[in-house]
């Protein structure tokens, strides 16, 4: 059975928002919102990821792929919300 979004999405987009919200106060980061800013980050992060995953078109990613993607994801949100 998947996780439901309470289990997921629910709980962990809340805490990405404070600890941009975090940037944004401290000037660290430049954005409209932190909850905008926090969409943007998890559809860099995930993108059509999990789509794909429940229709079996990509294969459960190795701990490098999910590296490589985070570490990617990371500095593309940092080249779009750099002060």
């Amino acid at each position: 059975m998947y996780g439901s979004a309470a289990g997921g999405r629910d709980s962990v987009f809340p805490l990405i928002e404070k600890l941009i919200q975090r940037g944004l106060e401290r000037s660290a980061l430049t954005a409209p919102s932190a909850r905008m800013a926090a969409d943007w980050f998890l559809n860099l992060l995930i993108g059509d990821l999990q789509i794909r995953r429940v229709i079996g078109t990509l294969p459960v990613p190795s701990d490098k792929d999910i590296r490589s993607r985070v570490a990617a994801a990371v500095s593309a949100f940092r080249k779009l919300c750099s002060t």
